[in-house]
């Protein structure tokens, strides 16, 4: 009885020290966000902070999107409930863009702006078809897939997975004042 509880005292010492971990990093989080908005009150510059913050959200939010469609997605493509199991392996696969776009970096093939610019046209091409087909199947092997929700989902993706790569690099070029709403926004 006493191990168990000792053992328990132990779990809880570590869930605290835990919780106080992130309590403090939280903390400290908006610390130098708060920090960022004195700056920025005396720069008057909000217009150009909510599109910066606008910005590292637009990295995530087509994905997050797609999830939060899913019942509607498995109530009408042919896939059903296979539908998020091959979502999540397609979304998967895309975090072979930083790898990708590494890759680019060291052969000079792009540079962050170039990067920027390619996933942000990705990005508006994927939504873009997703808006008028998503409902669209393909018939392999004798059964429906739907592989422009794939094609799209996975552009989206590549989108999501390189954007803390390349977007951070081209933030960088702008004033620091910055770096902390498109971190906030990104939802690092």
């Amino acid at each position: 009885m006493l191990l168990i509880q000792k053992s328990d005292d132990n779990f809880l010492n570590y869930s605290t020290v835990f919780i106080k971990d992130t309590v403090f990093y939280y903390n400290l989080h908006l610390f130098v966000f708060a920090k960022t908005l004195k700056e920025m009150q005396s720069t008057k510059c909000w217009f150009i902070t909510l599109l910066v913050a606008l910005f590292g959200t637009g990295s995530w939010i087509a994905i997050t999107g797609l999830w939060l469609e899913m019942p509607l997605l498995i109530a009408r493509l042919p896939e059903s409930w296979r539908l998020a199991s091959r979502l999540n392996v397609v979304i998967q696969l895309a975090n072979l863009g930083p790898l990708v776009y590494w890759a680019a970096l060291k052969l000079r093939l792009a540079n962050d702006i170039s990067g920027t610019y390619a996933q942000l046209i990705v990005g508006l091409i994927s939504c873009a078809v997703l808006i008028f087909g998503w409902q669209t199947t393909v018939s392999i092997g004798g059964s429906e897939h739907s592989a422009v929700l794939m094609a799209c989902t996975f552009g989206l993706a590549l989108v999501d997975c390189t954007s803390s790569v390349t977007f951070l690099t081209f933030v960088a070029r702008f004033d620091s004042v910055y770096m902390a709403p498109y971190l906030v926004g990104e939802g690092e």
